[in-house]
């Protein structure tokens, strides 16, 4: 817990180690980030915006996609929120909450074929501008990461199943190993993090 008294928001980050992005079944993983909390279609930000009002925004992602650690070591699987004060309470136990029921239960094969889609049509952003293939190049030279071509990439991501997915989940991913860092008043979070089971 981190001491901000200069906002009414709140900010939450959890997460847990879970795959590199040399994984032979990275394209897995793409579907399982973007379906969870990849854009505003995501099951995070449809429930914790959408449905709930609990925040302006919910998202996740896999710190070594971001760039942010080394690609080719286990690294975070990060979930990201910030309610207003007055909501963290509920949507700190909900985002842990549907986290849970992802790795427990899966995607459904809605959530499943929007990502499918979505990755497969924006695949052939990754190489259209000369930054984006020297990043590409990069990525192969430092980290041994092959970036599929688009045919391969639609391939793969067209013979995906659930199971294969919720497979995934459960082998590389464990919600009770979750850690949570809250940025906010500590008076007013430490009760709300003491009630978390665990």
């Amino acid at each position: 817990i981190v001491a901000d008294p200069e906002t009414n928001t709140d900010e939450m980050l959890l997460g847990q180690f879970s795959v590199a992005q040399t994984v032979p079944d990275w394209h897995l993983h793409r579907l399982i980030a973007y379906t969870f909390g990849g854009d505003m279609n995501s099951r995070l930000f449809r429930i914790v915006r959408g449905e709930r009002g609990l925040s302006y925004g919910a998202s996740c992602w896999y710190e070594a996609a971001g760039g942010r650690v080394p690609r080719d070591r286990p690294a975070p699987f990060t979930l990201y929120t910030f309610p207003s004060a007055e909501h963290t309470a509920e949507a700190l136990p909900l985002v842990i909450s549907l986290y849970r029921e992802l790795v427990g239960g899966g995607l459904t094969e809605a959530e499943l074929a929007l990502a499918r889609k979505a990755l497969i049509n924006s695949h052939p952003f990754k190489r259209d501008t000369p930054q984006k293939l020297l990043l590409v190049e990069l990525d192969e030279a430092l980290y041994g990461i092959v970036a599929d071509d688009d045919a391969t990439n639609r391939a793969k991501l067209e013979a995906v199943t659930a199971e294969q997915l919720q497979a995934e989940l459960q082998r590389t991913h464990a919600p009770e190993a979750l850690e949570i860092v809250l940025l906010g008043d500590p008076a007013r979070l430490e009760p709300i993090a003491a009630a978390l089971p665990g």
